[in-house]
């Protein structure tokens, strides 16, 4: 085959012209002029048709182009677009936005409700593009735990469960902290056990499968620590005939109630028999001895302790003298002392002991801790003395009686009594 060119600034003419014999490859003129493209786009489709002006032949084309004068094409032009470090060149349209990168290309968004975020970038020319985002919301699980009984020495039961829990989905449970727990935390309901304070227990349930697939969600609750009972140490003491009431615990530092705990009462024997004397929070005992009581708190609690008392028999009675005869010799009566005033039930007892002329000789805030007031002859001379006995009823009743058997006085405070004794010397 032969190449044949059309050109306008071919010299040779046309085809036709040069007719006759085999037509020699060349650059020939064109049949019709080449302005008759002028104002046809470059781009597109284009079509050629070739008409075989001689018959006598059997010429066919074997490929073809166009070639067009690299001045009809604009110089190109090349770029990259360049987007800041700052938000100046990108940009996120949308519901909650909570938070975006430094450069505006990442956000993070609260994701409430199905909704469609846009992003803008503008080039270095000003030309802007943008793309949305579809972020579809899928309902997750809802987590429902118990409310669980406070941690008193017995575990505690906590139930997990998802309200709206779907057959399509896999539900996979893990409590922590897990060093707590009685067993596996890997399960829905599981037991908490060896608190020391109040503990804060995280239920999270991961989902697998569908829409939800690593969808997890958390709950915590709170197990509250009831402090362990605290025993009391208690001595006292009762008079003759009197009684005296025991108290288990010291429930005002406790900050809990007689009911919230079970009693039994015990004396402790001289053999190994033992009786329940009680099943209370209190005991009203009538003797001296050693005494004892077992708390435990009320079930499921299991938290338990021991109290323990001690009841002396004191000396109650108080004997004033009606005279004194301080060294005299025969080491009787050397003071004025009141029998009886030592003992603590009657701690802060006050004197004020006067002449006969009214002038206070001898006084004290704490009598029954003195030695009494024994006088010696250049203090006091022998004669009528007179007293103000102020006896202190600090816990417990007193109750005052004379020498005919008559009570009279009965209560707690302090009782005043009046009286006088006389100070000899021989």
């Amino acid at each position: 085959g032969w190449d044949y060119y059309w050109s306008p600034t071919a010299t040779n003419g046309t085809w036709a012209d040069n007719g006759g014999g085999t037509l020699p490859a060349g650059t020939y003129e064109s049949a019709q002029p080449f302005t008759l493209l002028e104002g046809c786009p470059l781009n597109g489709t284009w079509e050629v048709e070739v008409c075989d002006a001689w018959g006598a032949d059997d010429g066919y084309i074997f490929d073809w182009t166009i070639h067009f004068d690299p001045e009809l094409y604009p110089e190109p032009v090349v770029f990259t677009p360049v987007f800041g470090m700052e938000c100046d060149s990108t940009s996120w349209e949308g519901l909650n936005i909570y938070d975006e990168s430094d450069d505006c290309n990442e956000i993070t968004v609260i994701a409430t409700e199905t909704a469609t975020y846009t992003y803008t970038a503008t080039n270095n020319f000003g030309c802007t593009y943008s793309t949305d985002v579809e972020l579809t919301v899928v309902p997750g699980p809802t987590l429902e735990i118990n409310s669980p009984a406070g941690f008193c020495g017995s575990p505690v039961s906590l139930i997990g469960n998802v309200t709206n829990e779907e057959a399509d989905f896999n539900y996979n449970y893990d409590w922590s902290p897990g060093g707590l727990l009685v067993g596996d935390s890997l399960v829905q309901n599981v037991e908490v056990d060896s608190l020391t304070q109040d503990t804060i227990m995280t239920l999270t349930v991961t989902v697998t499968g569908g829409d939800l697939d690593n969808c997890e969600v958390t709950q915590n609750v709170e197990v509250n620590y009831v402090p362990e009972p605290t025993g009391v140490d208690f001595s006292g003491s009762i008079c003759p005939g009197d009684t005296i009431n025991l108290i288990a615990l010291d429930f005002s530092m406790e900050g809990t109630t007689q009911d919230d705990y079970t009693y039994e009462w015990y004396k402790k024997p001289d053999t190994l028999d033992i009786d329940i004397l009680g099943t209370d929070g209190a005991l009203q005992v009538f003797s001296n001895g050693d005494y004892f009581v077992d708390v435990t708190m009320a079930a499921p609690c299991t938290w338990s302790t021991r109290s323990n008392f001690v009841v002396n028999l004191d000396v109650c009675e108080l004997t004033i003298p009606n005279v004194i005869t301080p060294m005299n010799g025969d080491a009787k009566n050397n003071a004025f002392i009141i029998d009886g005033l030592d003992s603590d039930r009657y701690d802060g007892s006050t004197i004020q002991i006067y002449n006969r002329w009214g002038k206070e000789m001898f006084s004290s805030n704490d009598f029954g801790n003195t030695a009494g007031w024994s006088p010696d002859s250049d203090e006091a001379s022998e004669g009528t003395y007179y007293y103000v006995l102020g006896i202190a009823r600090t816990n417990d009743d007193l109750e005052i009686i004379d020498i005919n058997g008559q009570t009279t006085d009965k209560g707690q405070g302090y009782k005043y009594l009046s009286g006088s004794f006389m100070l000899l010397r021989d």
